[in-house]
């Protein structure tokens, strides 16, 4: 499910993908990317929603 999540994928793709290679540790950093990344959009959504709208 970590998985899916991070790759933004179906669960069908998974079901077919073979993931025996995968190493654990760059899931975890792709995982702690998006996250980071996630966090960036919503302080940018903030500070524009501070800022009204323009004209």
């Amino acid at each position: 499910m970590r998985l899916k999540a991070v790759l933004d994928v179906t669960d069908a793709l998974l079901l077919d993908a073979d993931l025996s290679g995968i190493d654990p540790d760059a899931v975890a950093a792709a995982e702690n990317r998006v996250a980071r990344l996630r966090r960036m959009d919503e302080r940018e959504a903030a500070v524009a929603r501070a800022m009204g709208p323009r004209a």
